[in-house]
């Protein structure tokens, strides 16, 4: 079957307006992200809040209290970092867990990045020795629309980190400088070969 020429020209001109279409309306299921090695360091404080505490802090789970741990393992724990991670970065972390004879329970974590842009996860964790151990899933989008952190910090992943996946491990060391341990305690967060997608 033989083409006129302009019909040959209309056929390829068709044909490769499909394909451009097909690639670009590909399997966009992993659009736009890319696995980053993701490491740091941060300094800063941990603290108790609750009703009735004097630092004024809310606990935003509404962790349960338990009769067999201290006054101050019955509230939130809250921990203020300022640091570095790997390609962001300086970076403000904002962290809010629950607390059990165990570990950490119910938390949040909000990594800020210079320019506002932010990565959320919800971790747990556990005690070992002087350090506790926290493993965070991170998670895409407005995950719990009505969470805020420390600093008015949403529990959001925004900007450039809005489809961020996956999941790290970070060490946690907070000493309580103060006989009143509602005193805030020097804190300090250390992660190193870790990896998220963004």
């Amino acid at each position: 079957m033989k083409f006129h020429p302009a019909l040959r020209s209309v056929a390829i001109v068709l044909g490769l307006t499909g394909f451009l279409i097909l690639a670009a309306c590909g399997d966009s299921s992993g659009a736009n992200t890319t696995d980053h090695p993701f490491e740091g360091a941060a300094t800063g404080v941990a603290q108790f809040g609750g009703d009735g505490n004097h630092d004024g802090l809310t606990n935003i789970m509404e962790c349960r209290e338990t009769e067999d741990v201290s006054d101050y393992f019955k509230v939130t724990t809250f921990t203020s970092l300022d640091g570095t991670a790997g390609e962001l970065g300086p970076v403000h972390i904002e962290m809010a867990h629950c607390n059990s004879d165990v570990g950490p329970e119910s938390g949040q974590v909000a990594i800020v990045a210079q320019n506002g842009d932010t990565i959320y996860g919800e971790y747990t964790g556990t005690y070992a020795g002087d350090t506790t151990i926290v493993t965070i899933e991170f998670m895409s989008g407005n995950t719990r629309p009505d969470c805020y952190l420390l600093d008015d910090v949403a529990c959001e992943s925004t900007g450039s980190f809005a489809d961020v996946s996956g999941t790290a491990e970070i060490s946690v060391v907070a000493t309580q400088g103060d006989p009143d341990p509602f005193v805030p305690w020097p804190a300090e967060a250390e992660w190193t070969d870790q990896a998220i997608t963004y």
